[in-house]
C-alpha cells in the first residue's frame, strides 16, 4: 500500500506493511495522537512521509505541536488549482466511500 488515509481511526493499533505516505485530512491537536496516526509509515526501519492538509490556523498549532515533538515541518502552500482538485477528489471519490462505510457500521 502506498498511501493511507489517517483519521483517529487508524491511529492505533494497525500494523499496515508498506505504507509510504500518511495523509491526513483533519489535524489532531494531540501529540500522541499526531504520533500514532503518522507512525503508519516509517515502520520497521522503513522511510515514509506524513502529510496534514490545513488552513493557516491549523497551521500554527502544526508548529507548535512540531515543536513539543522535536520534529521538524516542512510547509507548502498550494494554489488554488491545486486545492480544487483535491476537493473535487474527496468530493467524488472519498465521500461516497465514507458514506458507505458509515452505513455499514449503522447496520451492524
Amino acid at each position: 500500500m502506498d498511501y493511507l488515509l489517517a483519521t483517529d481511526l487508524v491511529a492505533r493499533g494497525l500494523d499496515i506493511s508498506g505504507v509510504k505516505c500518511v495523509l491526513n485530512f483533519s489535524f489532531p491537536t494531540e501529540p500522541k495522537r499526531y504520533l500514532h496516526r503518522i507512525g503508519r509509515t516509517a515502520r520497521a526501519g522503513n522511510s515514509g512521509v506524513a502529510i496534514t492538509l490545513c488552513n493557516d490556523e491549523e497551521r500554527k498549532d502544526i508548529k507548535k505541536l512540531s515543536k513539543k515533538l522535536g520534529q521538524g515541518v516542512t510547509p507548502y502552500n498550494l494554489q488554488q488549482k491545486a486545492i480544487s482538485q483535491m476537493h473535487d477528489f474527496i468530493v467524488t471519490t472519498i465521500d461516497p466511500i465514507m458514506h458507505k462505510i458509515e452505513q455499514e457500521i449503522q447496520e451492524d
